[in-house]
């Protein structure tokens, strides 16, 4: 199984933040990544865990 954060910074915007994170979650969910629990938001930022089972 492989694990990755994929996470984005909303020092400016945090609508543009989400928007970028969905579509990079969206992304990895294609190339076959599963998200695991929800997001997690920081002071400063939105964070996904994903991962990415191996012989399923």
């Amino acid at each position: 199984m492989e694990y990755k954060l994929i996470s984005e910074g909303f020092a400016f915007s945090q609508k543009k933040a989400k928007t970028r994170l969905v579509d990079r979650v969206n992304d990895a969910i294609r190339k076959g990544w599963e998200p695991l629990g929800g997001v997690a938001v920081t002071s400063n930022s939105f964070v996904q865990t994903v991962v990415k089972r191996r012989g399923h």
